[in-house]
């Protein structure tokens, strides 16, 4: 075999790798975080994703105002608001399977809410059915099954 072509296949090969493991990694946290933009102000955008997940069946344990959090230490910043989303039959599921605990640091869901530099308000989330793939069966299925409920949570603010 010529040593020009194995030393130029495997020149090129290496190089192809390392430029589409550059693009992941360039492409990930655009891949990772969902963001829409809500056509509602910050306050009704607010009221809505609790109202929708209390019509849902889901739980909001805890809504953490950070702006108002930080505040107290004296950091001043545009409102920024996380919504701990909780769907009990879904917990339930995970935290009961001794082989999916493992993802009990990613419970419950979040919503990110706040205004970009345009003033538009924001509905930021983790990918989680993009991530499921990478947990078991169970996870998988109960977290594909989280996102479903979560989007149709989410989208009416959208349209």
């Amino acid at each position: 075999m010529n040593t020009k072509f194995v030393t130029g296949f495997f020149s090129g090969l290496f190089i192809s790798i390392m430029l589409i493991g550059v693009s992941l990694y360039q492409a990930m946290p655009n891949l990772m975080i969902n963001e829409n933009i809500s056509q509602y102000n910050l306050e009704e955008t607010s009221q809505l994703i609790q109202k929708n997940a209390k019509d849902a069946g889901w739980k909001i344990p805890k809504a953490y105002e950070f702006h108002k959090m930080l505040a107290k230490d004296g950091h001043q910043f545009a409102p920024v608001t996380v919504f701990e989303l909780c769907q009990p039959h879904h917990a339930a599921n995970i935290l009961s399977d001794f082989n999916s605990r493992s993802v009990s640091s990613l419970m419950p869901c979040r919503v990110a809410l706040y205004e970009n530099a345009q003033g538009q308000v924001v509905v930021s989330r983790m990918n989680s059915g993009l991530m499921s793939h990478f947990f078991n069966d169970n996870v998988q299925n109960v977290m594909q099954k989280a996102v479903a409920e979560t989007e149709a949570i989410l989208d009416p603010l959208f349209k």
